[in-house]
């Protein structure tokens, strides 16, 4: 029987076989391969650790905690942040500036850019100055928008607000700015004046 020789380029059904056998043989590797650092992470195994290491941590995980009925209830307690008069909580660092958002609340034209630039020269970093949602603000207010009293009082302190005045109100869309001053028409008895 004249068999006829394969044409170059041409794939004989042995040849794709061979193919597909060693491509099935890749893809089962690579699962395995998967499988074990899976494992690993899965059980939390860093390598290059001892297995004496490894042993101590797993006993350290083991062993329970023993604590007093004090001090689980301290546990979930909020920390105490209070501190003597003119200090600030521990949240609040001297060093990074306070970033503010400036609303103008008593319809004074200008005044929200004239106390950006007051309170830029004493080292806020005032994000943004626009108008408030309304004009009718008797009283100006503080609007602590990170949840950070510390640094609602500080600019409190800085501007002669009472704190009474220091609301909490959370924005996730006002990622860049710490607080809100919101002037009110009692704006000119502030301790800081433009």
């Amino acid at each position: 029987m004249n068999r006829v020789p394969a044409m170059p380029g041409k794939k004989t059904a042995a040849d794709l076989e061979k193919r597909v056998s060693t491509l099935t043989m890749l893809v089962v590797v690579q699962l395995v391969l998967l499988l074990v650092l899976l494992g690993f992470e899965l059980f939390d195994v860093e390598f290059g650790e001892s297995d004496g290491q490894q042993m101590a941590d797993n006993q350290a995980i083991e062993e329970p905690v023993e604590m007093d009925d004090a001090a689980m209830m301290t546990e979930d307690a909020e920390p105490d942040v209070s501190t003597a008069e003119g200090e600030l909580p521990p949240e609040v660092d001297e060093e990074t500036p306070v970033r503010v958002e400036i609303l103008n609340g008593c319809g004074v034209s200008g005044l929200a850019g004239q106390y950006a630039r007051v309170l830029r020269d004493i080292g806020y970093d005032v994000r943004d100055t626009r108008n408030a949602p309304h004009h009718n603000y008797t009283e100006s207010w503080i609007v602590d928008r990170m949840t950070m009293p510390g640094v609602a009082r500080r600019l409190a302190a800085t501007l002669g607000i009472p704190e009474e005045r220091i609301t909490e109100e959370a924005n996730p869309q006002l990622v860049d700015v710490d607080v809100s001053l919101i002037l009110g028409k009692d704006h000119e008895s502030l301790n800081l004046q433009p």
